[in-house]
């Protein structure tokens, strides 16, 4: 990614980010960012946040535009996929807002306060997550999010969809459900949880079974 030293514009890729003084920021796409002045090759969305954008960042894995509002004292994120915009209250007059390395936390200066705004998330889905069936009960395994969006993982929850029946866990990284019954089909939901919310889910299917009964010799 390059960034232009000119307040409120943003390239990245090939797509131009422009954010005007009229809380429309607009985002224009090419085939090559050579041809974004060329009419026939450029597309414009007119994107509505706050009172004078003037700030513009990029998220590591372009999933998100962070627009600061100057004159509205809030920040807007942009889902790049759906043009969804979220707005975040901060300080007054944000102006330069920059997102880290990992894309756990958005910093944001405060032109009229004199402090800087730190925003942070709900953590990601738990990762590489297993669900092994027992006698009536399932024991869940997942591994920590690599993104806890910037604050500790306070917990974990896993769910069955059936019933409801559930586990908890503050750092440990697997859990048994009991109560089960064996033969039906369960998805089993699991959450991190930290200061800030609640990830999305990661989901896994499983089916509790009687232990086998073991072979009776005679004779």
């Amino acid at each position: 990614m390059t960034t232009s030293y000119f307040p409120g514009i943003r390239f990245f890729r090939n797509t131009l980010v422009l954010a005007t003084a009229f809380a429309i920021l607009s985002v224009m796409t090419s085939p090559e960012l050579a041809d974004a002045i060329t009419p026939s090759t450029t597309a414009v969305t007119p994107i509505t946040v706050g009172t004078n954008p003037n700030g513009v960042a990029v998220s590591p894995d372009g999933s998100s535009v962070w627009v600061t509002n100057y004159g509205s004292g809030t920040v807007s994120r942009i889902n790049t996929t759906t043009n969804a915009v979220t707005s975040i209250t901060v300080g007054t007059n944000p102006n330069g807002v920059v997102v880290s390395p990992d894309g756990s936390s958005v910093w944001v200066t405060n032109f009229n306060d004199g402090t800087v705004s730190r925003i942070i998330f709900p953590p990601q889905p738990p990762a590489n997550f297993t669900a092994t069936p027992g006698n009536a009960q399932a024991t869940i395994s997942w591994t920590a999010p690599t993104n806890t969006g910037g604050s500790p993982i306070t917990g974990y929850t896993a769910t069955a969809s059936v019933g409801g029946q559930s586990c908890t866990t503050t750092t440990a990284t697997s859990c048994t459900i009991s109560g089960l019954t064996n033969g039906t089909t369960y998805y089993v939901s699991v959450t991190a949880t930290n200061a800030v919310g609640i990830s999305d889910p990661s989901v896994v299917a499983v089916t509790p079974t009687a232990d086998p009964v073991p072979p009776v010799f005679t004779g």
